[in-house]
């Protein structure tokens, strides 16, 4: 039986549902999600909505779920009855938009639908949770900010976001911690607040002094290695988008935006020999675990930018659990803890 197929089937019971705005300060600001929230069978089901623009976000809040969502028998009914349908009132400034808030609505129901069968996600599937390792992600200009990161977070790995600020100085710096996983390139999502033109010099610079990490999202292939070492995040939000000769695909569910698409992603790299790493969307609700909970069964010893909310603080916190992180014991429902 297919992974999805054992999910499909899940009896499900809906009851109420509602959308609760959530807000948290993080390093690089504050964040705002929404979370989706079903009850039944005297428990609930959790999914995170990671919309970031704020007209999109509460237009989404203002226009409610689907009413039918009540009538749903299996987790199954709930994935058909939102094939094909459109999830906001009006056209969201991003497109990517429709694939959020689809995932917030099928993590919920599947969380509900195993926990009214108490079962772990894992149990599920018949797969082992296995600690999971994770990097601490980053826009960094000076080897200063590395070092106190590394101050904080002793013995981390790193993601960081290259920028104009790294000259052949500053690279070198930080490339001799030994301490960076990946460096995203930011060259594919032009309009974004975080896009990078394209740097030949830039890019040949890290490629060179950061023989070992993954680069991600180049906009371009001048100034690179071959494509082994060229991973994929931005672009990805099917197994069409996929180049073939990708080196590595960061796998981001709420970008993918469907359980059905997220599997299909895990199943096609797996027949190519393609590595995956997790990634998430800045969640700071249940997003986050679900995202962890997915790498755990299948990418657990990838590179996975899914750190504990605690490494996105904006001031210094106590100490954090470190990489791998232990995988929790009887939980049930598709939930980290």
């Amino acid at each position: 039986m297919r992974m999805l197929d054992r999910l499909l089937a899940l009896p499900l019971q809906i009851e109420t549902f509602e959308l609760v705005p959530l807000e948290h300060p993080l390093a690089d600001g504050t964040r705002r999600t929404t979370l989706v929230r079903f009850g039944g069978a005297g428990t609930e089901g959790l999914g995170e909505d990671v919309t970031f623009d704020d007209g999109d976000r509460g237009a989404l809040i203002d226009a409610g779920l689907p009413s039918n969502l009540l009538a749903a028998g299996t987790f199954g009914d709930v994935t058909a009855l939102l094939d094909g349908r459109g999830l906001t009132p009006t056209e969201p400034r991003w497109s990517a938009v429709h694939r959020y808030r689809r995932w917030a609505i099928e993590a919920a129901a599947l969380d509900l639908a195993l926990r009214q069968a108490e079962l772990g996600l894992a149990d599920a599937l018949g797969r082992r949770l296995a600690p999971l390792r994770f990097v601490v992600s980053r826009r960094v200009e000076r080897p200063e900010q590395v070092h106190e990161l590394l101050r904080r977070f002793p013995g981390s790995q790193l993601k960081l976001d290259a920028t104009r600020a790294w000259t052949e100085d500053v690279a070198a710096a930080i490339a001799v911690t030994g301490a960076v996983a990946t460096i995203d390139l930011k060259g594919t999502a032009p309009g974004s607040s975080v896009f990078l033109e394209p740097d030949p010099v830039l890019y040949e610079r890290v490629a060179r002094l950061f023989p070992t990490a993954w680069l991600e999202d180049p906009g371009a292939p001048t100034g690179l290695p071959n494509a082994s070492r060229i991973a994929w995040d931005e672009p990805i939000a099917s197994v069409a988008d996929i180049p073939d000769e990708a080196g590595a695909v960061n796998v981001k569910p709420a970008r993918i935006g469907s359980l059905a698409g997220v599997f299909a992603v895990i199943e096609h790299c797996a027949r190519r020999g393609i590595p995956l790493y997790g990634g998430g969307q800045s969640e700071i609700g249940p997003g986050r675990g679900q995202a962890q909970l997915l790498a755990a069964l299948f990418y657990p010893n990838a590179p996975n930018d899914l750190a504990l909310l605690v490494y996105n603080e904006p001031e210094p916190t106590p100490a954090a659990p470190p990489s791998p992180l232990a995988p929790p014991a009887g939980v049930t429902g598709f939930r980290w803890s």
